[in-house]
């Protein structure tokens, strides 16, 4: 059993539809992958019984805790809807997205970078974020990604604009209202908190098979979640086909950690066809 369980799609900032993810993910020798889009589940409208490999679909949540970007994984059980009021909360989300992208473009006018809000939709179906931004300015504009990024869009480039962010514990309180496991994300980037301190606040499982993260810090975290009783849970943070290949025991969930993941998160896999 092989398991990616962070992956990204149009419907956020990756660049595959759900059919193209399955599908790559099939030929990569995976048995089953989770849809963790930017705040934004409309992914779950495309998953079928049709799709190569199972899917389940989540949500990766911005959050904010002690003024440090924190990212929360959601998984929802038995791949069940959340309620309308998760959804419309999450259209809202989508909303301080498009008018993030909107000061965005104001500010690439300035630097004499002239693109258009519907320049950029066309490359996402649902969220839009700044990869979307990046295509609009590389149709027009012979520049490359890390120039892109460099030069206007990164953190510390003159375009760049803050995202809005809930607080991390509302958001695992939200989860937990929708009957969503809450795992906190790639936690080898938290800077300014103790992780240790973050699994107080009530989160499932920590991201600790993840395609960055070294043998040492692995090695912290798979303690750290097994002193407090917590999920193991593992991914590539999946954008796009061309991104660098990574070997398979870096990241990704395998054997038993896989299986008691399903279990917990109420998904059956021999069931799917």
């Amino acid at each position: 059993m092989k398991a990616d369980l962070h992956n990204h799609t149009t419907y956020s900032d990756g660049v595959l539809s759900v059919l193209e993810l399955a599908q790559f993910k099939k030929q990569e020798g995976f048995d089953c992958i989770a849809i963790t889009d930017h705040d934004s589940i409309g992914a779950f409208q495309d998953i079928t019984k049709d799709l190569p490999i199972p899917v389940l679909v989540g949500v990766e949540l911005s959050t904010y805790y002690h003024g440090e970007n924190i990212h929360l994984l959601g998984y929802f059980k038995g791949n069940q809807l959340p309620t309308d009021a998760f959804q419309k909360f999450l259209t809202h989300l989508v909303e301080k997205r498009k008018t993030r992208v909107m000061k965005m473009i104001r500010l690439l006018k300035k630097q004499g970078i002239e693109i258009r809000y519907e320049d950029v939709l066309k490359f996402a179906d649902g969220a839009v974020a700044r990869p979307h931004v990046a295509k609009a300015i590389q149709e027009k504009y012979p520049l490359s990604w890390e120039e892109i990024f460099h030069q206007y869009i990164g953190e510390e480039a003159p375009c760049y604009v803050k995202t809005e962010n809930l607080d991390l514990k509302d958001a695992i309180t939200l989860l937990h209202q929708n009957h969503a496991l809450a795992v906190l994300a790639h936690p080898h980037y938290i800077q300014k908190n103790e992780v240790k301190e973050l699994i107080k606040l009530g989160i499932d499982g920590i991201e600790v098979y993840y395609a960055t993260m070294n043998e040492q810090d692995r090695k912290k975290y798979l303690q750290l979640a097994k002193d407090n009783h917590l999920l193991v849970t593992g991914g590539s943070d999946f954008h796009e086909a061309l991104e660098k290949s990574k070997e398979f025991d870096s990241y990704g969930l395998q054997g038993e950690d896989a299986l008691r993941f399903l279990n917990e998160v109420e998904v059956k896999i021999n069931d799917w066809k």
